[in-house]
């Protein structure tokens, strides 16, 4: 299959239908704070200056080849379904303005799909050595991996556990707010939001109706002697959803690095009540190990695992743009073994990886419930471009 297509928009269209948005990110202007975002996290930020009041531009493209296949098996009989895809699935464009030294717009969007898709729209604002403020549309401090930027999340794409909590239920990923960063001081930092509770790229919580989500992470990060960095924290976030119901999560995290070697580790857990009179107890979990060899090479390994306690989950939305059975799982596990090549630093990076999904328990789809088995596999393969 070639590079992903969709319809194209007119300008005029593309405009309109970002509009708002766009007026969000100038807003955003009348806002809040700065430095920049550390160089691996999308919403962990430290105590940091603007250094010049100056116009950066950055860019970043993810061109990208899949080949999965899924295997089916209910009650003895077996069916495969196999999808290929080459496509773009990044390529974004940023601009940053720093209108003096406390003061930045920061602007991201993504047109992989040839369609604006904000990921970053916002003002920030420095207030002194320890706080910053930002107002506008990003990523809300909740998953690790999943605030992590792409560019610097190691396998291809982002584990099942994070994908359940944050793709399929919602609890994090993008909303428009308010985050307050403070740095406490030997290493210890927090993040608070207060955003609109729909994952949209113009809307402002109504903070009288109670239309509003709200979320705290404090981290440490430090050393244990000159070789040994760690980083340790806890995400905790509460969501009202659109009807009825609510979700209320935690999440922690542990990464370890020493020499070459990294170890990375995240549990997340939460009661997610849809309005429907049950409440469903889900948690998962993933465990990643890296190691590098010289400057150039590095091999990974992740292990995934979600128990979704009767939340319907999807093997085709826990292994990204899987072959899609229609059965949905209470149980799913993943394996990742991947390896990236550094041909010039991160910058120009190349990502070979197999990915193994497998769905269990079943509790809906289009035949038999009874002795349901789905195993999802396949390569993928990607090159990131950063400037």
């Amino acid at each position: 299959m070639g590079i992903r297509q969709t319809k194209a928009s007119t300008g005029f269209r593309l405009f309109e239908r970002n509009r708002k948005a766009l007026v969000l990110g100038v807003v955003s202007l009348m806002g809040h704070f700065g430095g920049s975002i550390a160089s691996s996290q999308e919403v962990n930020s430290g105590a940091s200056d603007f250094f010049s009041e100056n116009l950066s531009l950055s860019g970043r493209f993810h061109p990208q080849f899949d080949h999965l296949d899924s295997n089916l098996t209910v009650d003895g009989e077996e069916s495969e379904l196999s999808a290929d895809r080459l496509f773009f699935r990044r390529f974004m464009a940023g601009v940053k303005l720093d209108l003096n030294k406390q003061l930045r717009i920061n602007y991201l969007a993504d047109v992989s799909d040839r369609v604006v898709k904000n990921q970053v729209a916002r003002l920030e604002i420095q207030l002194g050595k320890r706080d910053k403020l930002f107002v506008g549309y990003q990523k809300s401090p909740f998953g690790y991996e999943d605030t992590t930027s792409s560019a610097n999340v190691k396998p291809i794409e982002r584990s099942a556990n994070t994908r359940f909590w944050n793709e399929v239920v919602g609890i994090g990923s993008y909303h428009a707010g308010v985050y307050q960063y403070h740095d406490f001081g030997d290493g210890w930092n927090s993040v608070f939001g207060v955003t609109h509770n729909v994952k949209a790229d113009s809307d402002w919580p109504d903070l009288f109706g109670g239309d509003f989500a709200s979320y705290l992470r404090l981290s440490k990060k430090g050393t244990f002697s000159p070789e040994v960095e760690h980083e340790t924290g806890v995400d905790l976030a509460y969501k009202p959803l659109e009807g009825a119901g609510d979700i209320f999560a935690a999440s922690v995290f542990s990464n370890l690095s020493f020499s070459e070697i990294e170890v990375k580790f995240e549990a997340t857990a939460g009661e997610i009540d849809q309005g429907q009179g049950e409440t469903n107890s889900a948690i998962g979990w993933h465990l990643q190990g890296s190691r590098m060899f010289g400057d150039t090479v590095e091999l990974l390994v992740r292990y995934s695992q979600v128990d979704t306690d009767g939340y319907k989950l999807k093997l085709s939305s826990a292994i990204r743009k899987a072959p899609s059975s229609g059965y949905t799982y209470e149980n799913v596990d993943s394996l990742y073994l991947g390896s990236n090549f550094y041909l010039k630093g991160n910058n120009l990076k190349l990502s070979l990886g197999y990915e193994w999904g497998e769905g269990s328990n079943a509790l809906s789809g289009p035949g038999p419930l009874n002795a349901v088995e789905e195993i999802v596999s396949g390569f993928r393969a990607r090159t990131q471009i950063k400037f």
